[in-house]
């Protein structure tokens, strides 16, 4: 989920058959998005300012990649922070074309505009599903904020 901004992370590419088995032989067209949030307010039908929002994208990367053995393992690096949408398009044997899309993060210095909703509410998003008992857990905090102080505590009946 996370790459750390101007470091080395890995993409990992597996094509699959519907029963699960591995693909091979498999040429892919991927392309890279960056996604960022542009907001402004503007006076509503009351005359009241309410928040407003438009989608900002940047390609990044557009490549040509193939998968010989139906699996590749290929290191990236983005120098910006932000939210990614890796978008990966094949074919198969009937010539139909296949698409899926995923979204990763890229943690680093600099303020991302991660889009607002009127309750200015802080996400909290994990770099992974599940953690193991003393593992160390790696938190984005998206917060609609540029600069702000925040309190963050750990509840479950009470603060722990």
């Amino acid at each position: 989920y996370f790459f750390k901004q101007n470091r080395a992370g890995k993409i990992c590419f597996v094509t699959v058959k519907p029963d699960g088995t591995i693909y091979k032989n498999t040429n892919l067209e991927m392309k890279i998005i960056r996604e960022e949030w542009k907001s402004f307010q503007k006076k509503d039908a009351s005359g009241a300012l309410r928040w407003d929002w438009k989608k900002i994208t940047e390609d990044i990367l557009k490549e040509e990649i193939s998968l010989p053995d139906g699996n590749l393992e290929k290191e990236y690096r983005f120098d910006k922070p932000g939210y990614y949408k890796i978008e990966l398009k094949a074919r198969d044997n009937l010539n139909n074309t296949i698409t899926t899309s995923s979204y990763f993060y890229v943690t680093g210095s600099g303020y991302v505009c991660w889009g607002v909703s009127e309750g200015r509410i802080i996400d909290i998003v994990t770099d992974k599903k599940q953690y193991k008992l003393g593992e160390k857990i790696e938190l984005l905090i998206k917060s609609p904020f540029e600069t702000s102080t925040a309190l963050i505590t750990v509840e479950r009946e009470n603060v722990i």
